[in-house]
């Protein structure tokens, strides 16, 4: 029988449906990705088959696992079958060699729940929904989030694209050595030999005319955030080793390129970035509209020991403080998104910039 191979990512979608209904609790975790006491009951989970929603309820004490399809029972599987394929998952995820690869044993489980394929639709922002008992609160709720798996390389909140990136302008009173900058194989090194003769000037016109849906998706969230992106990605770039959010914030205050003539401007940048975060965690992409009206209530993260952990909107803190102090700007490839390179346009240099967010 031929097996089909998926990545890691995919794979880290089932294990997290096997797990929670494994283990029946939902935890949640604080801004350093360690478990917390507090938990929720977990009462079923929803798993997006595409577009349909299959539905997998605890029953029978807990012991049983009820698979509905449309409303209707389609199975009754024990418990302990998904907690020993969970654990066959995770395994076989930490044990994996290449980008993709095949499980024959989960395939045949999957296969035996009728269970067609284990890719989401790319429409679809929310990776699972949960079914959640809120004791302390006396209700019940469902729940949807994105899945983050640190099971490999840490997650990307926010994928790089030919339409992700930022334009500057060079401006400098001495004649660029264009052939000597093209040999350097980097827009770090580009800039770090640049950037102490010449001054790099976000140009937000020629940025929103390139990035189009891009640039309005910003100004959604706060008519200050192109301008607020672009001091994070140029000091990334341009800067130390140290891309974390956490670094580039105490940077962009020192620069404060909005000119804010407040006190505690460092607070007004933080609760700004913040937002950014927020909203590419739930959904924003550079190419389609920004809506808020279909996105998951928060995110889980899958930590390199495989547990399982929430932060949803009702914790807005953790949420906010997780993301703040546990992500960065990335590096994306040069060659595939099209960027840093120095070009003349119109009698003037420039530069562009390719914007990626992933967890440190």
């Amino acid at each position: 029988m031929n097996y089909r191979s998926y990545n890691r990512g995919e794979w880290t979608e089932v294990y997290v449906l096997f797990y929670l209904l494994g283990q029946k609790k939902l935890y949640k975790g604080d801004a350093s990705f360690q478990k917390l006491s507090d938990f929720f009951y977990i009462s079923r989970v929803f798993h997006y088959e595409n577009l349909e929603k299959v539905e997998f309820q605890l029953e029978n004490n807990l012991s049983e696992i009820v698979i509905k399809r449309s409303g209707c029972i389609n199975q009754r599987i024990s418990v302990q079958d998904f907690i020993n394929k969970a654990n066959d998952i995770f395994e076989a995820i930490i044990n994996s060699q290449g980008r993709s690869f095949s499980i024959p044993a989960i395939e045949d489980f999957l296969k035996s729940i009728n269970c067609q394929t284990i890719k989401q639709d790319s429409r679809n922002v929310k990776d699972i929904e949960i079914g959640i008992i809120d004791t302390k609160r006396d209700r019940h709720d469902n729940l949807s989030f994105s899945i983050k798996s640190k099971l490999g390389q840490s997650p990307t909140i926010f994928n790089a694209g030919k339409k992700t990136v930022f334009i500057y302008r060079i401006e400098s009173n001495n004649n660029l050595d264009i052939p000597k900058l093209k040999e350097l194989e980097s827009a770090t090194k580009i800039l770090r030999t640049i950037r102490g003769q010449c001054q790099i000037v976000f140009d937000e016109l020629k940025t929103r005319e390139f990035t189009n849906t891009f640039y309005r998706n910003l100004i959604l969230i706060d008519d200050s955030m192109p301008i607020i992106v672009a001091n994070l990605l140029l000091n990334a770039y341009s800067g130390e080793n140290n891309k974390s959010i956490i670094e580039l914030h105490k940077k962009m205050t020192m620069d404060n390129p909005c000119g804010y003539e407040l006190q505690n401007v460092g607070e007004i940048y933080e609760r700004k970035i913040k937002n950014f975060l927020t909203d590419i965690t739930l959904g924003l992409k550079a190419s389609e509209d920004w809506k808020k009206d279909n996105t998951p209530n928060g995110f889980l993260v899958v930590t390199r020991n495989g547990e399982v952990l929430s932060y949803y909107l009702l914790d807005r803190k953790t949420f906010e403080d997780c993301l703040f102090t546990q992500t960065k700007l990335d590096v994306p490839s040069r060659t595939r998104h099209d960027y840093g390179t120095v070009y003349q346009e119109e009698g003037n240099y420039y530069i562009k910039l390719c914007l990626q967010v992933r967890f440190r």
